[in-house]
């Protein structure tokens, strides 16, 4: 039996077709060397396929999902960052998750509720997948030996440990029956990399990486979290984490990967094997919900409003990678028709009557006359 990463789900993009296509065709497992690096598809520059590997399937395997996503985003000390992480003017990230957290992007996942579903060895957490909301943006002072040029995963667990410890960061928040509901994202300035085990961020190489979501165990329950490196102008991510010429949007696109994978398999950074604590998965494409349509992007409009990229995700009930549940079509018979219908043909059918009863009363009239 294959088993799992105890690493962190990491995410890679990588944008010429040689090195794509090259990744494409080995489809790589995961070990419990090092995490998993699902090979990128960026279908507007390589002319590969937008769609989802044949025979695509995630299946439960008893583990929690998240019930309300609530984000917290975690700046990683001083440094520069993407102008929308630090800005007051919308779009930027903290109106990103604010809404897509309240949109359709989240609604359709309710195909995934674990409520009523029984996992494939027989468990189930018994929950239901709803919005969510963004709680704020934090910025933490990392200790010194956990704020190099280099950061390792090791490293942004701990830092995050002690975070929670000392109040700086709000703690997990939970659902009624005690399930772990925060999401912390993570966000690092630019000039560092972030190394998980042997893969490094920002590499164009089956080793690189975009980001990652993972697992933390901590006192005050498990803690969520994702992985962001710095994607500006030189900072190696640029150039190959995304499909669009925005720098803002390749960052939604990469951060909305990570968000809807955490809530549909928010604890695979400590599972071991295809059980629990593993939630939704695809076993045969070692792949979670974003892996199976990675880069491929849409938009969605958010509760605020406004028109955010996203990546699509894998839907098992309408077997394909959608950012929203297909409108369903009524045929012509079954449609309702709007009131103003009705009223227009009830004075059509008044007047008719009103016609009718004029014309017998004429031709009453004239019968009487003629007798």
């Amino acid at each position: 039996m294959k088993t799992l990463s105890q690493r962190p789900r990491a995410l890679c993009a990588f944008t010429t077709t040689a090195a794509i296509l090259a990744l494409f065709l080995a489809f790589p497992t995961l070990g419990t060397a090092g995490a998993h690096v699902y090979p990128v598809r960026l279908p507007s520059r390589t002319g590969l396929p937008a769609v989802a590997p044949t025979g695509a399937h995630l299946s439960y395997y008893g583990g929690r999902v998240v019930s309300n996503a609530r984000v917290v985003a975690v700046l990683w000390g001083s440094g520069s960052y993407l102008p929308q992480l630090t800005g007051a003017g919308t779009p930027n990230i903290p109106s990103f998750y604010a809404g897509v957290l309240q949109s359709p992007y989240v609604d359709w996942l309710a195909e995934y509720n674990t409520a009523g579903r029984l996992s494939i060895g027989g468990t189930t957490t018994n929950q239901v997948i709803g919005r969510g909301s963004y709680l704020g943006q934090y910025t933490i002072i990392p200790a010194a030996a956990n704020n190099g040029a280099t950061i390792s995963d090791a490293q942004i667990q701990a830092e995050l440990a002690s975070q929670l410890t000392a109040g700086h960061l709000p703690p997990p928040s939970r659902d009624a029956s005690g399930n772990a509901n925060t999401y912390y994202a993570v966000f690092f300035p630019h000039g560092k990399t972030i190394t998980l085990g042997a893969d490094t961020s920002c590499v164009l190489s089956s080793t690189g990486f975009c980001a990652y979501h993972g697992t933390l165990p901590h006192s005050l329950g498990e803690v969520y979290y994702g992985v962001h490196p710095d994607m500006q102008a030189g900072s190696g991510c640029a150039n190959i984490c995304g499909g669009s010429s925005s720098v803002f949007s390749n960052q939604t696109s990469v951060a909305s990967h990570e968000l809807i994978e955490t809530i549909t398999d928010p604890e695979v950074g400590i599972a071991s094997s295809f059980a629990p604590p593993l939630g939704w998965y695809d076993s045969a494409n070692n792949a979670e919900i974003g892996d199976l349509c990675n880069a491929q992007e849409s938009t969605v409009i958010g509760g605020d409003g406004l028109t955010y990229v996203v990546q699509q995700q894998f839907s098992n009930s309408n077997n394909a990678c959608i950012v929203a549940a297909p409108a369903a079509a009524n045929s012509a018979s079954d449609a309702p028709l709007p009131l103003w219908t009705y009223a227009a043909l009830a004075l059509a059918m008044l007047g008719m009557a009103r016609s009718r009863f004029a014309q017998r009363s004429r031709d009453d009239a004239g019968a009487a006359f003629r007798h």
